[in-house]
């Protein structure tokens, strides 16, 4: 059995510790709608958006008036 990531709050760790050890492993194929994307393990920022909208070929538009 793996650990949480030990370098973030305390209640992001016991949660993800809790699930680590009482959740139940999921296949991606047979629940697809439960996966989306994932940020990296240290810091989710407006980067994150950067980089999926890269990877999706996205364009991110700001300020834009309808």
């Amino acid at each position: 059995m793996r650990l949480a990531y030990h370098k973030q709050k305390f209640q992001d760790w016991f949660t993800q510790q809790w699930i680590i050890v009482w959740g139940k492993r999921i296949e991606s194929k047979t629940v697809p709608w439960l996966m989306g994307p994932f940020g990296k393990s240290d810091w989710i920022s407006d980067e994150f958006v950067k980089e999926l909208a890269q990877d999706e070929g996205l364009v991110i538009e700001r300020n834009v008036k309808s």
